[in-house]
């Protein structure tokens, strides 16, 4: 409790104080250090309960020079920890919590340290994003589908830019009108980019493309030809395009009159909406058009805003004084949406009223700038944040601004770099515990612009610009994003990258070997996957090259990586992956998808024991499972599985025990299983987890005939599906009738 409490003192002094961030900084560093080595320890445990033989073990490795090496290593990271307990001694930090920091109850352990937030589907469907803002879409609306025209000599295509300050919802109002049904009928194309810091011609055209029409932009197209590919695809459409968040930077005059230019083969009645911070953007941009002033949200429209974020379901319960305190709380954040909400979500695990009592006299209300006052709250909230949440909100930084999250691949990564663990005795899955920081983070407003998909469950998110200014800040140095090839000097202390290719370089650039920390590599490289780069970034956890097309093999190197749990090479094309891949114990996600080239699965595949999601969809070239893929218990997500003959023990009762498969599982080749009794010791039934199955049957080369169609409904029989199951496909069977289970499931329903 006194480190925690230190901790926290500290994060919040950084703000203010250089020498106590640079006294994070090198506590964090050896912390870091500390893990990988009980990391690497962990690692020759799994490697020594992977190998069927002791004698291959230790001709492998020798178990002496390792035990010495990380002494050595323990030994100094002691010594830096000492050096660090010293200097913390001049700082005088708070060493009691205190109610401000403190967001669980006394008594809380750390497997309980996290409150299970579940969100209910109806809360996704959040009306209060509308409050207060529904003149301005009305006003908004008119203006896109009213033609408004001056003169014969008016440019077919108008800009409307919408004005106001960081966090006053000028993005959630462009998305409203852009996704308003009425604007969907009155225009044939509409489009959203989201410009940032970045205004790059060639870049936005090229998403244009690639969104719009599905045209990927080849990196080393040229801009005339980008020009010329758009212009054909847009002449004599009426399109809306929303650019969102664009800043001023060098010139950005002569950019905005190039993009104007390429655009204005539109047809008439053509818009373009902007949103940004920046008056002087607005009024450049603006030409003839009003612009949309954004203005602060009335104190009543506050208030509601608040209520439904505190005091909803779930929340704590609104008493007279909780009500007082609030709404005095609430006049302090000037009518801003997003300090509101983020404040709103941060106090619904308040039940104490000097809880209450301590954010309303917090000295961040004292700041007078307005920008730095919405940044400030949003620390505020950051604060209150378990400290295992902080650092998954930390991490999120590495992804670019306006970049749409994928829900399951951010949890996939968090428990690859650690951030999410169990405790002994703990129900409590990893992607459990993962959903309920993702709740956390979504109910504090770190995460808003939700995608859901049929059933109502959250698919994807973005962050406000804010928000991630925010996540920047606190991540420091261990994050970095990289859109060009210029690489700062010093990237020895980075952690995390997300490095975005220019296209022009023919190979890996090796400056990047200089980040041998790199815990994270998120990249799009236009070449081939160098020896040196595995020998050299040795201590990845997360490695994702996906849409790298120009990725056709792995070096076996790659086996170095022994701390590697997330690999994602889907969208590349790679025909076959070494077989040393299977010395990845640690590796808990392997991404293949829609890797058309791909022929072949490593033969030891089952080597892999951590292995909890295998997706190969899409893969069209891949024949056949390897052998013992029974072994792999651990697979929470099988995408796809191909049935081979049972001669070669390809077959489906290597799915007998795979019993934690949950999502969705795709079964082909089904016309190979020869017996009932094959099918019957897959179990299906007793994958309780499995939401949706759809089974296959490809025509068999010598035709059709009864004793075929008899045999294949004894094999629909034998795969019977859980109860749980939610949805079901069956495609190319050729019985004459359907199996009992399901006709009785439908007596049932009826």
């Amino acid at each position: 409790m006194r480190i925690q409490a230190v901790l926290e003192d500290a994060e919040k002094q950084q703000v203010e104080k250089e020498a106590v961030r640079l006294w994070l900084k090198e506590l964090k560093e050896v912390a870091y250090d500390a893990e990988d080595v009980l990391d690497g320890i962990a690692y020759q445990t799994l490697r020594h309960q992977s190998e069927s033989k002791v004698r291959n073990f230790l001709s492998r490795s020798n178990p002496l020079l390792f035990r010495t090496k990380i002494a050595h290593q323990i030994k100094h990271i002691n010594a830096k920890l000492g050096e660090i307990e010293r200097d913390k001694e001049r700082f005088k930090f708070n060493e009691v919590a205190t109610p401000l920091t403190t967001m669980i109850s006394d008594g809380s352990s750390s497997s309980s340290a996290v409150p299970n937030y579940q969100l209910e589907t109806a809360s996704l469907i959040d009306d209060s994003e509308i409050v207060g803002r529904k003149d301005d879409v009305l006003k908004i609306m008119n203006m896109l589908i009213q033609p408004i025209y001056n003169g014969e000599d008016d440019d077919a295509l108008s800009v409307i830019p919408i004005v106001g300050l960081g966090g006053l919802g000028k993005t959630t109002l462009a998305r409203l009108v852009f996704n308003a049904n009425e604007v969907g009928n009155h225009f044939n194309l509409k489009i959203w980019i989201c410009v940032s810091t970045d205004f790059n011609v060639k870049r936005l055209l090229g998403e244009m493309l690639q969104d719009a029409f599905e045209i990927a932009k080849h990196e080393s197209s040229s801009m005339d030809s980008i020009q010329r590919a758009l212009q054909d695809k847009l002449r004599g459409r009426r399109f809306l395009f929303v650019l969102d968040d664009m800043w001023i930077e060098d010139g950005f005059l002569e950019k905005w009159e190039t993009l104007k230019i390429v655009l204005k083969c539109a047809d008439r009645g053509s818009k373009i909406i902007v949103t940004t911070r920046n008056g002087e953007v607005a009024n450049m941009v603006a030409g003839t058009s009003q612009i949309q002033n954004l203005q602060v949200l009335l104190e009543d429209d506050c208030w509601g805003l608040f209520q439904r974020r505190a005091f909803a379901s779930g929340g704590v319960q609104m008493t007279q004084a909780l009500e007082a305190i609030g709404r005095q709380i609430v006049k302090k954040c000037g009518g801003v949406p997003l300090a509101i909400k983020s404040l709103g979500g941060m106090m619904r695990s308040k039940r104490e009223e000097k809880e209450w009592l301590a954010v309303k006299n917090n000295e961040i209300w004292n700041i007078p700038d307005a920008d730095k006052k919405i940044i400030n709250v949003l620390k505020l909230s950051f604060d209150n944040l378990p400290s295992s949440v902080k650092r998954c909100f930390s991490y999120c930084s590495i992804f670019p601004k306006g970049y749409s999250i994928n829900k399951k691949m951010l949890i996939q990564m968090w428990m690859a770099e650690g951030f999410v663990s169990t405790s002994r005795g703990n129900a409590l899955m990893l992607e459990d515990i993962g959903n309920q920081y993702f709740n956390i983070l979504y109910l504090n407003s770190f995460f808003e612009e939700v995608e859901t998909n049929c059933i109502g469950e959250i698919k994807r998110c973005k962050m406000h610009d804010l928000v991630h200014d925010l996540a920047q800040f606190v991540s420091g140095q261990e994050s970095l994003v990289l859109s060009s090839n210029v690489i700062p000097d010093d990237i020895s202390k980075t952690r995390y990258m997300c490095y975005i290719s220019s296209g022009r370089r023919a190979e890996f650039p090796k400056a990047l070997y200089n980040a041998r920390k790199l815990h994270t590599l998120l990249s799009n490289i236009p070449y081939e996957v160098p020896r040196e780069m595995f020998v050299n970034l040795k201590l990845l956890r997360v490695l994702d090259l996906s849409y790298s097309t120009s990725i056709k093999e792995l070096p076996s190197s790659i086996c170095k990586l022994k701390h590697l749990r997330y690999l994602d090479l889907s969208m590349t094309d790679i025909e076959e992956l070494p077989e040393s891949i299977t010395r990845l114990y640690n590796l808990q996600t392997l991404k293949l998808k829609k890797c058309k080239k791909l022929k072949v699965l490593p033969q030891k595949l089952y080597k892999l024991i951590n292995l909890r999601y295998l997706y190969i969809g899409g893969c069209s070239e891949l024949s056949g499972m390897p052998k013992g893929m029974e072994h792999l218990t651990s697979l929470q997500m099988l995408s796809d599985f191909n049935v081979g003959l049972e001669e070669d023990r390809n077959s489906i009762t290597e799915l007998r025990y795979l019993n934690l498969l949950r999502g969705k599982l795709v079964i082909y080749g089904l016309e190979k299983v020869r017996d009932a009794t094959y099918a019957q010791t897959a179990n299906l039934k007793g994958k309780s987890n499995l939401s949706h199955l759809i089974l296959f049957w490809e025509d068999m080369e010598d035709g059709v005939d009864n004793a075929n169609n008899n045999k294949e409904l004894s094999v629909l029989e034998a795969l019977e599906p859980s109860c749980n199951l939610k949805q079901l496909g069956i495609e190319g069977f050729g019985g004459e009738s359907m199996p009992t289970w399901m006709m009785n499931n439908f007596a049932n329903s009826q």
